[in-house]
């Protein structure tokens, strides 16, 4: 989770909170994706499916975070400019032999 959040926001600060000062939904994501890795760690063919489901939503939620798409009450990072990652390239070039 660290990972995804890390470009935005100051994860040092936004996981050393305790008790109610916790973000109650990234408690919840990290919550679904330790269910999920115990399941897996215990008999990975029989994950229950709605394990499965949440730790599907919870990687989809870190990966809307990660783009911005929508905004966590999480301490930004202060004196950075946040980072936006541009993917550019094309085709590779062609050479036509005439």
């Amino acid at each position: 989770a660290k990972d995804y959040l890390r470009q935005r926001y100051d994860v040092a600060a936004a996981f050393s909170t305790t008790g109610t000062d916790r973000n109650a939904q990234l408690v919840k994501v990290i919550v679904d994706i330790s269910l999920f890795y115990a399941h897996h760690r215990v008999n990975p063919r029989k994950i229950p499916e709605h394990r499965a489901k949440a730790y599907e939503r919870a990687e989809k939620w870190l990966k809307m975070a990660n783009k911005g798409d929508i905004t966590l009450d999480l301490p930004t990072l202060e004196g950075e400019e946040v980072i936006n990652f541009v993917a550019y390239g094309g085709n590779r070039r062609r050479e036509n032999h005439l």
